[in-house]
């Protein structure tokens, strides 16, 4: 059994005088429409584009902007392409953007090589090629800490990005290496209550990995999960602004795989793509769906249009 992160006092209630002082000082944070209608205004008028973030996917800009002061959940089944895909779109960002990003299962070498093939579209840079990829991500900053760490030493980590490094993107990969134990849903929901509270009001957008369950049956990975297959608790996808689900088609894998495969089955497979990705909660937009992408293995980018035709 579980304590609850938080302690209320029953008792209080019967303190009137103390309920009347308190509730009196939240009156700051009280207001009528007509108070901000400044504010209201702006809300309609701005271009959402304007103070967000789009995908690197053009079939997604209309349906999608990840804004500032939110939180967004990668999630999908274990090696399903979550962490490829959103190295992807940090580095598509990096150009114009400051990232902090806490890959906590890969050391720096190895991200580095990952996100470099992808910026430059090869398997195998020059040099010199790689020095202009670098060159063109300056906002890019690594965290190297491969180990799993304490709750409170990520949330610090995040807050110093996001107050004195004024980091655009903050990437948590992923939540199984924050310290908390399985099965601790009130621990989880605590952190990631914590994440929403630093970024909320500010500039930073915060990105956080997160593993699904492990699915039912001998195909159940042909499936993409969903918001409420995420390992630790449903408020994970309550709180979070976004979720993207990220899948890869294994059955299309497996079954290009098989060499009696015929002509008119390999074509239909061959249409397919090999990854999706479903926007499975959109808080601000609304639009939910999902798109095919297409893998291009030399340089592990991921595509939204068929690379092989």
């Amino acid at each position: 059994m579980h304590r609850s992160p938080i302690a209320f006092n029953i008792n209080v209630m019967e303190d009137k005088d103390f309920l009347h002082f308190k509730g009196k000082q939240q009156t700051q944070d009280m207001y009528t429409l007509a108070d901000r209608l400044d504010d209201i205004y702006s809300a309609f008028e701005e271009d959402p584009t304007k103070e967000g973030f789009l995908l690197p996917w053009a079939v997604t800009h209309d349906k999608l902007v990840l804004r500032r002061g939110q939180l967004t959940v990668w999630a999908g089944y274990n090696s399903h392409g979550k962490s490829q895909l959103l190295g992807q779109f940090m580095m598509w960002e990096a150009r114009r953007r400051k990232i902090m990003l806490a890959s906590l299962e890969l050391d720096l070498k190895e991200q580095a090589v990952r996100y470099i093939r992808q910026a430059a579209g090869l398997h195998n840079p020059t040099r010199e090629y790689i020095k202009k990829v670098v060159d063109h991500a300056p906002g890019l900053i690594i965290y190297e800490q491969v180990r799993t760490m304490k709750p409170e030493e990520v949330l610090s980590m995040v807050s110093y990005a996001i107050e004195v490094l004024q980091a655009d993107h903050i990437v948590i990969d992923s939540l199984m290496k924050c310290g908390i134990a399985f099965g601790d849903e009130a621990s989880n929901k605590s952190f990631v209550d914590a994440l929403t509270a630093l970024v909320k009001g500010t500039q930073s957008h915060i990105h956080l990995v997160a593993h699904m369950r492990k699915p039912d049956g001998q195909n159940g990975e042909y499936r993409p999960g969903s918001k409420y297959s995420i390992n630790g608790t449903a408020d994970i996808s309550n709180m979070a602004d976004n979720v993207i689900i990220c899948h890869r088609n294994k059955e299309k894998e497996i079954a290009l795989s098989n060499p009696h495969l015929d002509e008119n089955q390999v074509e239909k497979y061959e249409a397919q793509g090999d990854a999706s990705i479903t926007i499975d909660k959109n808080r601000v937009d609304g639009w939910e769906g999902r798109f095919n992408l297409w893998f291009h293995r030399p340089s592990g980018q991921y595509l939204d249009q068929n690379v092989n035709t």
